[in-house]
């Protein structure tokens, strides 16, 4: 993964559009064989610290894989969208697919898998806030992540 991809120069902090990219390219080609989805990205480019861009990239992988094993039925195709930006100090991740979407007795405090467990204690990390809901206009699930960069972080 390309968390072990930062070289030594990356080690204070890098690129968030080079990272995530080649993230969501090794998420593509991983799931590529066994699916019809297409993710797509739109990010911004800056730069975060290395602890921060590794927590971020955790959680872009756990989301994207959440989608990938349940937001679609096998045969039928489908896609993810990935929007990360960055305003001022503050920095807003949404993940978001068209497929089947949440059990409507679905709490986000109250989710106990693995996956969702570390994203959130990987928002508390950066500082951030989670947010995950249904999408009533397109169907699917939308996960939004929102956080404010420390100055060292920026």
């Amino acid at each position: 993964m390309r968390i072990a991809l930062l070289s030594k120069e990356e080690y204070k902090e890098g690129s968030v559009k080079s990272y995530i990219e080649d993230l969501v390219g090794s998420l593509r080609n991983l799931f590529s064989s066994s699916t019809k989805v297409t993710i797509d990205t739109r990010i911004e480019d800056f730069n975060l610290s290395s602890k921060t861009l590794f927590a971020l990239g955790i959680i872009v992988n756990e989301l994207i894989t959440n989608a990938m094993k349940y937001a679609f039925d096998e045969k039928s195709g489908g896609s993810i969208q990935v929007f990360l930006s960055k305003k001022e100090s503050h920095v807003r991740l949404t993940i978001q697919d068209n497929g089947r979407g949440l059990p409507e007795d679905f709490a986000l405090e109250e989710a106990k898998g693995f996956g969702l467990t570390l994203v959130k204690m990987l928002c508390q990390q950066v500082g951030g806030s989670y947010l995950i809901e249904n999408r009533e206009e397109t169907g699917g699930t939308k996960s939004i992540l929102k956080f404010k960069v420390k100055k060292s972080s920026a």
